[in-house]
C-alpha cells in the first residue's frame, strides 16, 4: 500500500511540475521539438522510441498490449550457478501466470499504464503450476532527450521445477518423471518435483532518468550529426539511465526446499531478500528505417550499480553491501502513423548479484505486441 500511495504522488507531483513550466513558457516561442512516445515496456526499465515529426500531434492517446513474459529468480551456492550438473545447490523460481495484459493512457509527454495477468485458475497450467497474482502500474514523463519512469510492481504466487538440469533449462525438464505438488516442502523431499509456492511474494518499486543523445538519425531535427544519403536509412541513438530500485522477493517459509537443505548448509531457512540498488546504465539503440512510417531497432545496455541487501532467516537477518551488474537486450518493429501505431518487440534482462553465500540472479524475457491510437 506504501508503494502504491508513493506512485501516485510521485506521479502527480511530476505532472504538476510540467505543466507549471509550460504554463509560464507559453507566451514566449518555443523551439519546434520532437515528440517521443515509449514502446512495449520490458521490467524494470522503459525504452522509449523517437516519434518521427510528421506523426499527429494531438495530445490523446491510448494503447493496448499483450505481454508473453517469463520472470526467473535464481538463488544458488558454490558451483550452482556455473555447474549444469549441481542442481541441488540452486533453486529457481517462476511466476504461475504466462500471459499479462495492459493498457496505457496518454497525454502530450505524460503515459499512465496499468499491467495485470490473464489466467485462468481451472486451466491445466493453473492446476500443475499453481495461479499468480500480477499488477504494474507506471508512470513515465517522455521529453525529446530526457524523461521520468516511475513503476510499482508485485508478482503473488511462484513455482519450482526441481527436476530442472539449469536455471535457463528450468521448463525443460522430464514430463515423464514431472509430479506436481502443493506448497508443502515435504512433497519435495519424497521425490515430487514441481513446488508449488503460492506464499512467494515479488514486489518492485523503481525511479528512473534517462537520457536520449541522437546521435544521427534522419527523422530527427535535433540529432548531432546530418549524414550523407547512403546512411540515411538508419538512426544511431546512445542512451544513459540512472535509477533507484527497492526489491523484495519473500516466502512464508523458507525458500530452499527440504531435500536441498544439506547442499546450501548455512542459509537453508532463508526466507527474505531485500535490495535497494542504485545504478546506471550506458547503451545504445540503431533503428533502420525500413519507410517514412516504420522501422526494426536494436537496443544494448551494460550497467551496475551499488545494492544494500537484507537477508532475512527464521532466527536471525543479515546486511550488507555488494554490486550488481546489469544487461538488456531488446529487438522489434514498430509502425508510427499519423494517427494509428503498432509493433512487436523481443527483450531479455538479466540482474546479477550476490547476497554472501548466496548468489541472485534475475533473468526476465519478454514478448509483447501493441496497438495504439493517437486522436
Amino acid at each position: 500500500m506504501k508503494g502504491l500511495c508513493l506512485f501516485f504522488f510521485l506521479s502527480i507531483l511530476v505532472s504538476l511540475s510540467s505543466q507549471a513550466a509550460t504554463n509560464l513558457q507559453r507566451s514566449q516561442p518555443q523551439p519546434i521539438k520532437t515528440e517521443v512516445s515509449p514502446i512495449s515496456e520490458t521490467v524494470s526499465t522503459e525504452v522509449p522510441s523517437e516519434k518521427p515529426s510528421f506523426v499527429s500531434q494531438s495530445r490523446w492517446s491510448i494503447k493496448g498490449l499483450i505481454d508473453i513474459p517469463s520472470n526467473e529468480m535464481l538463488i544458488s551456492v558454490d558451483e550452482g550457478r556455473s555447474s549444469i550438473n549441481a542442481t541441488e545447490k540452486r533453486i529457481q523460481y517462476i511466476p504461475g501466470s504466462t500471459t499479462q495484459y495492459g493498457l496505457q493512457l496518454g497525454y502530450g509527454p505524460f503515459f499512465w499504464s496499468y499491467k495485470g495477468s490473464v489466467f485462468s485458475e481451472s486451466s491445466d497450467h493453473a492446476q500443475t503450476y499453481g495461479a499468480s497474482r500480477f499488477h504494474n502500474l507506471q508512470f513515465d514523463f517522455v521529453g525529446s532527450r530526457w524523461g521520468f519512469h516511475l513503476h510499482h510492481q508485485v508478482y503473488k504466487g511462484f513455482y519450482a521445477d526441481l527436476n530442472a538440469l539449469s536455471g535457463i533449462t528450468i521448463q525443460e525438464s522430464d514430463s515423464l518423471t514431472t509430479s506436481a505438488t502443493g506448497p508443502s516442502q515435504k512433497a519435495a523431499a519424497s521425490g515430487a518435483s514441481i513446488i508449488q509456492r503460492p506464499d512467494i511474494e515479488n514486489s518492485s518499486d523503481e525511479v528512473r532518468i534517462f537520457y536520449r543523445l541522437p546521435v544521427f538519425d534522419p527523422r530527427r531535427n535535433d540529432a548531432v550529426f546530418d549524414l550523407s544519403d547512403e546512411f540515411r536509412g538508419f538512426g544511431l541513438t546512445l542512451l544513459s539511465d540512472v535509477y533507484v530500485n527497492v526489491s523484495q522477493f519473500s516466502g512464508a517459509y523458507s525458500l530452499i526446499p527440504v531435500s536441498y537443505h544439506s547442499q546450501f548448509g548455512a542459509v537453508k531457512d532463508l526466507r527474505e531478500i531485500s535490495t535497494r540498488t542504485i545504478g546506471i546504465t550506458f547503451g545504445g539503440k540503431l533503428d533502420w528505417y525500413l519507410s517514412e512510417k516504420s522501422d526494426f531497432f536494436f537496443l544494448m545496455s551494460l550497467g551496475g550499480g551499488v545494492q544494500f541487501q537484507e537477508s532475512v532467516y527464521d532466527q536471525k537477518s543479515d546486511s550488507q553491501i555488494q554490486l550488481s551488474k546489469a544487461v538488456q537486450f531488446q529487438t522489434g518493429y514498430e509502425y508510427l502513423g499519423d494517427h494509428h501505431f503498432t509493433g512487436v518487440s523481443f527483450a531479455i534482462h538479466l540482474i546479477t548479484s550476490e547476497v554472501e553465500p548466496v548468489k541472485l540472479d534475475f533473468i526476465t524475457t519478454q514478448l509483447v505486441g501493441y496497438y495504439g491510437y493517437r486522436f
